[in-house]
C-alpha cells in the first residue's frame, strides 16, 4: 500500500473512531468500499490491512469478516 493509500485509510479509521454513530457508519462505509476496490483489483494486502483497520472498530462487521 502506498503513502497515499495508508493516510487514506487511517483518516477513514480515525473518522469512524471518533463522531456520531452517522459519521462512524459513513466513514466504515468508505473504508469499505475502498477495501473493496482493492481486493478487485489484486491488491490483496492493501485490502487486508483496511479491513483489519474496519475490524478494528466494528469487530463483528460482517463483509469485513467474510472478505478477510
Amino acid at each position: 500500500m502506498d503513502g497515499v493509500e495508508v493516510h487514506k485509510a487511517q483518516n477513514i479509521a480515525l473518522k469512524a473512531a471518533d463522531g456520531p454513530p452517522d459519521q462512524h457508519a459513513h466513514a466504515i462505509q468508505q473504508a469499505l468500499d475502498l477495501a473493496v476496490q482493492h481486493h478487485s483489483s489484486g491488491r490483496l494486502h492493501n485490502a487486508e490491512v483496511i479491513y483489519r483497520q474496519i475490524l478494528q472498530s466494528d469487530p463483528a462487521h460482517p463483509v469485513a469478516l467474510h472478505s478477510l
